[in-house]
């Protein structure tokens, strides 16, 4: 870049701006020694050449090239800085390795190749009372939203409007609504991945689910479908030793044109006011994606690391003891890092970068410990990946529904602690409440079975004989 460039770059306050002054020919050839390097290293670490983890690898990759670039290329920051992040993605990749291969080591129970739905009838049907909740739950929780903050997706600004719908006092729907999607969505993939449904079924099935996510104003959200479909890929790999992933990847690839192309739209209607508005689209999509390393951007090359730091014992404080006690409002939430970072940066009191887990280490660890604590979250999100509690002895409703929950927060471990802290404390409350449900249910179901006259009951619910041979699955 021409010297002028460069002293622009410096002075370069937004992620937007900065991606105008890329040389990208050469960003793309680090990008690719980055990632092609973790794809190496790490493939036989994941289910299938689709897993959602693969997003979380990609994002935390472009944070990595973007610190490489800028200092190899644009010869701007720190060398010590340079080396520090390439260093922890290392250590992030060995805490992936060294874990996977302490547990997957635990092979499943079930060595048969398909499943009796006779036998699994009571967990099936569980699985069905608990989607059926979730969804009427969904649809309440939409109706309460629209009619009191309207739907982000029809707003000005549907990101900062999707910021808005979590404060004056509205904060409890968000909190039930991410888990309720995580656990229908992977329900209702699960039904479909044993021909129980088909995609029309599903759709319909997943309606409350997906107006949900397509009013949120988040155009990534839709990747919950996605997440969904692979929870119930991995839980039936992680249990049933001969259950073989589908070589056909068209259902995943219908779902990332669909998520595309929905993107692009919203951003079209954005931009309808812009002088090009296909133009607007792509550079705003495309910057969603270099956005993945703003935070790096930010902390390293403005030089917040002279102004933002912490103890270490400061982290149990900010990243588990806070966000506990604050949801039941014994303890007031205080700035995160994101907002921190956002604070300095923009003056801005909402809103902020996903610190990730190289900013999380420097600021509470320093260099050296940084690295441990990075590690250690290679660690978590492998373990949480394959939920390593044990090998699983039977498939259950309830089992199935840990997996997904477990499976969706690793992808966060990375990019915000903070974030796994409030899925993890969502979750449970959610799952409580579910569980309560199906308990009031099945009391309700016992007691009118008391009451009907034995013969009729059993004609009603007599189940059908339906064995599913894994083997003619797609």
């Amino acid at each position: 870049m021409c010297p002028s460039s460069i002293l622009i770059l410096k002075n370069c306050m937004n992620i937007r701006d900065l991606f105008q002054l890329i040389h990208w020919p050469q960003f793309v050839l680090i990008f690719l020694i980055v990632f092609g390097g973790t794809i190496f290293l790490i493939k036989k670490r994941t289910y299938f050449y689709y897993d959602p983890g693969w997003i979380t690898i990609f994002g935390l990759a472009i944070g990595v090239s973007l610190v490489e670039y800028l200092y190899l290329v644009e010869e701007q920051g720190e060398i010590i800085h340079a080396i520090y992040v390439i260093t922890a993605y290392c250590f992030f990749i060995l805490g992936i390795k060294l874990t996977s291969k302490i547990f997957i080591i635990k092979t499943p129970s079930h060595t048969q190749n398909y499943i009796n739905i006779n036998k699994e009838s009571n967990e099936i049907k569980k699985l069905k009372i608990i989607i059926s909740f979730l969804q009427l739950l969904l649809i309440f929780l939409l109706i309460v939203r629209a009619s009191t903050q309207g739907l982000a997706i029809f707003a000005i600004d549907p990101e900062m409007a999707k910021v808005e719908t979590n404060t004056s006092g509205f904060g409890l729907i968000t909190r039930i609504v991410g888990p309720a999607i995580v656990m229908s969505s992977a329900i209702g993939m699960l039904f479909y991945t044993l021909k129980l449904v088909n995609w029309k079924r599903l759709i319909f099935m997943l309606t409350p689910t997906i107006l949900l996510l397509l009013s949120s104003g988040s155009k990534g959200a839709l990747l919950s479908l996605a997440a969904g479909y692979a929870v119930a890929l991995a839980y039936q790999k992680r249990v049933f030793q001969n259950f073989n992933i589908p070589k056909n990847g068209s259902t995943i690839a219908s779902m990332i044109v669909f998520l595309l192309s929905y993107s692009l739209l919203v951003l079209l209607l954005r931009g309808s006011d812009e002088e090009n508005p296909l133009l607007f689209a792509v550079t705003t999509l495309a910057v969603r994606f270099l956005a993945f390393g703003d935070a790096l951007y930010y902390f390293f090359f403005n030089e917040l690391y002279l102004s933002i730091s912490s103890q270490p014992i400061s982290y149990l404080w900010d990243y588990l003891i806070v966000p506990t006690f604050a949801v039941i409002r014994l303890l007031d939430y205080e700035p995160t890092l994101g907002l921190r970072i956002s604070g300095e940066m923009f003056g801005m009191e909402r809103g902020g970068p996903n610190p990730t887990m190289f900013v999380e280490a420097y600021v509470y660890f320093g260099f050296l410990f940084g690295l441990v604590y990075v590690f250690f979250i290679g660690v978590i999100f492998q373990y949480f990946r394959f939920n390593a509690f044990g090998a699983f002895k039977k498939f259950s409703a309830w089992n199935y529904l840990r997996f997904a929950i477990l499976f969706s927060i690793a992808s966060t471990v990375p990019v915000d602690m903070i974030l796994v802290t409030s899925d993890v404390i969502n979750s449970l409350f959610v799952l409580g409440i579910t569980w309560l449900i199906l308990q009031i249910y099945t009391l309700f179901s016992n007691s009118y079975r008391k009451f009907m006259p034995q013969d009729k009951f059993e004609n009603r619910m007599a189940p059908n004989e339906i064995v599913i041979d894994r083997q003619t699955k797609s």
